[in-house]
């Protein structure tokens, strides 16, 4: 058999391998026109239920050793990338290694879109070795397409693109607008005992913050002090006992200007904010990696 022909028959059997099992767990395929050039050999429709979810993905198989990678597989974008990074249907690329008969894929828009962002020019998809596709993930791979396809639109994708930043998908994000139409991120990466703020009026350069203890007030009153004689005291500043004993809230007092992450200033309606941000991620910080 000459070269060609085994090449093709490697194409086939790992466009029917995916195929196979994607039809098998009851979702749509549909193969494109083998004379395109457009990176993309098929679609692929997702059921759930026996109904259709209207969320289609497209996707280029390939088979071989030939892709095998330091630490996976590989993909090469060549003339793909802007297609890729553009189509309003995510790219998936899959990988089929006929000596063990697996096969394992990578979200290729994704990738291409972090690289984007942070101003890479990307000339191939990594896969990993562990991203396989079996019977057992592959409920938790249209899971993760299905969910890909939902942020696209959504809020982490228009976050990006506002900021420069790539966002993950495990971050919690919140967005606020002040009253100088300023724009405002709270990142909250899970398990990480920080966060990140993200400001427009600081050409969005990330400001890291605790959201335990978001300014100096709420710093000091988790060291015990409750007024500012007592702060006063701690620190032998003079004039102490010309302070009124009645000299209110450590935190009040100084949230007044709060100064957050120890550089940012915010205004109250903005702690506020991030106040609500903290409380609501606060189990994000907690979960696990």
């Amino acid at each position: 058999m000459s070269k060609a022909n085994r090449n093709r028959v490697t194409a086939d059997r790992a466009r029917n391998r995916f195929t196979a099992l994607m039809q098998e767990h009851g979702h749509l395929v549909h193969k494109i026109d083998g004379d395109n050039d457009f990176g993309e050999d098929l679609y692929v429709g997702f059921l759930e239920d026996d109904r259709t979810t209207g969320d289609t993905i497209a996707v280029q198989v390939k088979g071989g050793v030939s892709y095998r990678a330091a630490g996976g597989y590989s993909v090469r974008v060549s003339q793909h990338g802007e297609t890729w990074l553009k189509t309003n249907v995510p790219v998936v690329c899959v990988v089929h290694d006929p000596e063990s008969d697996t096969l394992h894929w990578g979200n290729a828009s994704d990738q291409l879109r972090q690289a984007k962002l942070a101003g890479t020019d990307l000339r191939t998809i990594a896969i990993e070795r562990d991203a396989v596709l079996d019977d057992t993930t592959v409920a938790a791979f249209v899971t993760t397409m299905r969910a890909h396809i939902r942020d696209r639109g959504e809020i982490r994708h228009a976050l990006s693109v506002m900021s420069g930043h790539v966002l993950d998908t495990t971050d919690y994000l919140a967005y606020f607008m002040n009253e100088y139409s300023e724009d405002i991120i709270f990142r909250q990466p899970r398990a990480s005992a920080t966060a990140l703020l993200l400001h427009s009026d600081w050409g969005w350069k990330p400001i890291e913050i605790d959201p335990e203890a978001l300014t100096l007030g709420d710093r000091f009153a988790q060291l015990g002090f409750t007024s500012l004689r007592e702060l006063a005291e701690h620190l032998n500043l003079p004039g102490v006992d010309e302070l009124p004993t009645d000299v209110g809230d450590v935190r009040e007092q100084l949230d007044k200007i709060p100064v957050v992450g120890g550089q940012f200033i915010v205004n109250q309606p903005e702690l506020a904010w991030l106040r609500a941000c903290a409380a609501a991620s606060q189990w994000w910080r907690a979960a696990p990696a």
